[in-house]
């Protein structure tokens, strides 16, 4: 009933089965990086997002604030944050997917409004007129571009998640 297997015979089936192993690993291990890349990418999207948050919060309350006191400190944190912005949404817009870069681009519109009337803003503040400041942060226009540019954050935290839940 037992027959006599041949050596190369053993050795054949040995080496089909590496190989078939080494495959499979290769698969795996690809598998695996593709997830952390996608982590990693997801994760640095989202950092950036938060950022984009963060910083206009603090110029929004640096413009309000140099607006309301005079105080040229907060006129100077504005103008160093402001650039930071810019540098933080041109990255957003580079590595964000490219069906999500509607909302950075809108972000990014609303944005140029809002600095165009915080420089306003400001500029009265450096001439010593606080209520021409306050008036160009209470403009009507001003508030819609928040609000824009708040709708486009939203969308855009949104549409990153979709994206990445979908990989």
């Amino acid at each position: 009933i037992l027959r006599k297997v041949h050596p190369r015979n053993i050795m054949i089936f040995i080496m089909m089965v590496s190989v078939v192993s080494l495959f499979v690993l290769n698969f795996f291990n690809h598998s695996e990086q593709s997830y952390l890349n996608t982590n990693q990418h997801y994760s640095h999207v989202q950092k950036l997002h938060a950022t984009v948050l963060r910083i206009d919060e603090v110029l929004t309350m640096s413009c309000w604030v140099a607006s309301t006191t005079g105080d040229q400190y907060w006129a100077d944190r504005y103008q160093h944050n402001l650039v930071k912005l810019e540098e933080v949404l041109n990255e957003l817009s580079v590595v964000s997917p490219k069906e999500t870069r509607r909302y950075v681009e809108a972000t990014n519109n609303a944005n140029q409004v809002l600095v165009k009337y915080e420089q306003k803003a400001l500029k009265a503040v450096k001439g010593g007129d606080t209520a021409s400041a306050l008036n160009a942060l209470t403009h009507p226009e001003y508030a819609d571009q928040k609000s824009r540019y708040s709708e486009a954050m939203r969308h855009l935290r949104d549409a990153v998640d979709t994206h990445f839940q979908q990989k």
